[in-house]
């Protein structure tokens, strides 16, 4: 049976009052989510707060369900909206942080309450992209944040940088010059563990460019990404030499 106390109708009225005096929508939605969870304690494996926490596969975790902290504890806890403001490493960071001073103690200590509260951490579009997963998508607080990684995380990370080096074209509008910067921009990026093969860079490099400018750049039969590369920028200079650059399609 639900717990009476405290008053819906004054807690409401208390958010209200918050939100005309200090207008932080993102403040009220997060007071509400606490409210659930304070109201509905005794709920938490039905509809109201199941549906919430759909995509966590929680029911397999030993002891489940456990009680979550108080509103006080939850209401420490960092937000990630997902607009770039705050990056998810560094909420992540942040979020392993506040579980150490805050949920540590045994009575906390189980997957699922970690979970629920990096869920009940998530704002706007973070949020969003949590809700849009299927049923029981994270079994675990790992697969749940590798997921955010995936998604939210540091596009400058290697993996990121050998997926743009794969897929990487010369723009129609753009001088060699300024391709050859941009992909030596990404080569400069990567440490070396991900660092391809000078051969597996060479060719990366030509096939960047449209069938014509790659058949003449391979003619001069280039060894090396450095002599590729030169060789685009003498085709450049010869083609606008002759007035036949192609400087929209070269």
């Amino acid at each position: 049976m639900v717990n009476p106390a405290p008053n819906p109708k004054k807690v409401l009225g208390a958010r209200l009052n918050e939100l005309h005096s200090i207008r932080q929508l993102n403040f009220l939605r997060q007071k509400a989510r606490l409210d659930l969870h304070l109201f509905f304690i005794n709920l938490v494996n039905q509809d109201i707060m199941g549906d919430f926490y759909r995509p966590c596969n929680l029911t397999k975790i030993q002891g489940y369900p456990h009680d979550l902290p108080n509103e006080s504890t939850i209401s420490k806890f960092p937000i990630f909206e997902g607009n770039n403001a705050i990056n998810i490493e560094a909420h992540i960071k942040k979020f392993n942080s506040f579980i150490q001073i805050y949920a540590h103690s045994t009575t906390y200590n189980h997957e699922d309450i970690r979970m629920k509260l990096f869920v009940l951490s998530l704002e706007d579009n973070a949020l969003d992209r949590f809700h849009d997963k299927a049923n029981n998508a994270f079994d675990s607080l790992r697969t749940l944040t590798n997921a955010f990684k995936d998604k939210f995380g540091d596009k400058t990370e290697g993996k990121y940088l050998v997926k743009d080096l794969n897929t990487i074209k010369k723009k129609e509008n753009e001088m060699v010059e300024e391709f050859n910067q941009r992909f030596n921009g990404l080569l400069k990026d990567m440490t070396q563990d991900y660092k391809p093969l000078d051969k597996t860079m060479l060719e990366q490099f030509l096939e960047a460019f449209n069938d014509d400018t790659q058949y003449e750049i391979r003619c001069a039969k280039p060894v090396t990404l450095v002599a590729a590369q030169n060789r685009a920028e003498e085709l450049e200079k010869d083609r606008k030499a002759s007035a036949k650059s192609k400087v929209l399609g070269f």
